[in-house]
C-alpha cells in the first residue's frame, strides 16, 4: 500500500466510525418506539430472570392516548406477583380504569425515585405502592441500576452514601450511563436469552401463544419454612438486615412520596402481607424502626395506608414462601384492591 492510499484510508476511518454510530443509534431509536419489538420481547421473556426488559415492554405498550384512567401498581416483587391484574381489570372495566402492574424484582425506594419521571410521563390517575421491610433492609443491587437509571439520583448517592460509592461501583455507574441511549446495550443479556428462546421454538416449529406469567399454585413445604427459621437461629445471619443503603432508602421513600403527593398524585401505600413466621427469619430489632417509619410517613403525608400484617387477613396457607402469596393469597389481595379502586373512580 503506498503512502497516499494509507493517508486516504485513514482520513475516511472517522467517517466510517461516525456512520456506524449513527446507524446504531438510529436502530436503537427505532426499536425503542416499536411496539412489535416490545411485544416480541415480552412474549419470549422469562418472568423469573427477565424482569428488567419486561418492565421496559410494559411501559412501551401502554397507550398514552387511552381515555381510561391509569392505575399503576409499583414496588418490589410483592407488587409484581401478588395481584391478578387481569381479574382486577375485568372487574373495574365499568369504572373506565385500567391497572398496570409495574412492580420490579428487589425494587427499592431508590429505584422508585429513578423511575418517577417515567411513571409520571404516562399521567396516571393513581398509584398503589406496595412495600415491606425487605425494601429497606437488604443490599441495593447496583448490577440492575442501569435498567432504571436516572442521573438525577447521583447527588443523593454522593450526599447519603459518600463519594466512595462511585469508586466501589464504578463499572456499574459507567454501565448505567452507557445504557441510557441504547436499548440494545441496556438489555443485551435478556435480549440474548429471548433470541435463544425464539430460536429454540423455531427449530421445534412452534410458537409461544402467550407470555409466561408468575403463577404460584402451591406453597413450599413446611420443611422449607422450618429450615429457614432454624438456619437463622443457628447462624444469626439473615438476608434481611441493616444495609449500607437502609437510611438512604428511607430518605428516598420520603422524597418519592413527598414529590408524588406534592404533584397531586393519588397515593395508596400497602404494607405487603408476609408469612406469620417471617419475623422469625431476621433480627427483630428492625421491626420497630421500620414500622415506626411507615407510620410517621403516613402521618406526614396523609395517603391511604393499609397494613396487612396488622389486619391479620392472611394466614400461613396463603403464602408460597415468607414474602409472596400463592394463588389463594393472590385472590384475597386482589379482592381487597378492587374495593380500594372503587373509591378512586371518577
Amino acid at each position: 500500500m503506498d503512502r497516499n492510499s494509507f493517508i486516504s484510508g485513514f482520513k475516511t476511518l472517522p467517517w466510517c466510525c461516525i456512520s456506524a454510530v449513527v446507524i446504531f443509534l438510529g436502530i436503537n431509536f427505532a426499536l425503542s418506539g416499536a411496539k412489535p419489538f416490545w411485544r416480541f420481547c415480552y412474549l419470549y421473556s422469562d418472568p423469573y430472570i427477565d424482569d428488567s426488559i419486561r418492565l421496559g415492554a410494559k411501559f412501551a405498550l401502554i397507550d398514552k392516548n387511552s381515555k381510561k384512567d391509569k392505575i399503576f401498581i409499583i414496588g418490589a416483587s410483592q407488587a409484581r406477583e401478588d395481584f391478578d391484574v387481569d381479574e382486577i381489570n375485568r372487574e373495574i372495566e365499568p369504572y373506565n380504569m385500567e391497572v398496570f402492574n409495574l412492580g420490579i424484582s428487589a425494587g427499592q425506594p431508590i429505584d422508585m425515585v429513578m423511575l418517577k419521571d417515567k411513571f409520571l410521563s404516562y399521567k396516571p390517575k393513581a398509584f398503589i405502592y406496595v412495600t415491606y421491610l425487605g425494601d429497606f433492609y437488604t443490599k441495593f443491587k447496583y448490577t440492575k441500576m442501569k435498567y432504571y437509571f436516572n442521573p438525577a439520583i447521583l447527588p443523593y448517592f454522593a450526599k447519603n452514601m459518600g463519594y466512595r460509592v462511585f469508586v466501589e461501583n464504578f463499572p456499574h455507574f459507567v454501565d448505567s450511563f452507557l445504557s441510557m441511549p441504547s436499548v440494545i446495550y441496556k438489555y443485551r443479556e435478556p435480549l440474548k436469552r429471548i433470541i435463544d428462546t425464539r430460536i429454540k421454538y423455531f427449530l421445534k416449529k412452534e410458537t409461544r401463544a402467550a407470555p409466561l406469567q408468575f403463577k404460584y399454585d402451591r406453597s413450599l413445604s413446611k420443611l422449607y419454612f422450618m429450615r429457614e427459621i432454624l438456619l437463622y437461629r443457628q447462624t444469626q445471619k439473615s438476608y434481611f438486615d441493616e444495609a449500607p443503603a437502609t437510611g438512604f432508602n428511607m430518605l428516598m421513600f420520603d422524597k418519592f412520596i413527598g414529590e408524588m403527593i406534592g404533584s397531586g398524585q393519588d397515593m395508596t401505600v400497602l404494607k405487603a402481607p408476609t408469612h406469620p413466621l417471617f419475623k422469625l427469619t431476621y433480627n427483630p430489632v428492625h421491626n420497630a424502626p421500620f414500622e415506626g417509619f411507615l407510620k410517621e410517613e403516613h402521618s406526614k403525608y396523609g395517603y391511604d395506608y393499609l397494613d396487612f400484617d396488622a389486619m391479620k387477613i392472611f394466614n400461613q396457607e396463603d403464602f408460597i414462601d415468607f414474602v409472596h402469596l400463592n394463588v389463594d393469597g393472590r385472590a384475597k389481595l386482589t379482592r381487597i384492591v378492587k374495593k380500594v379502586l372503587e373509591t378512586k373512580r371518577s
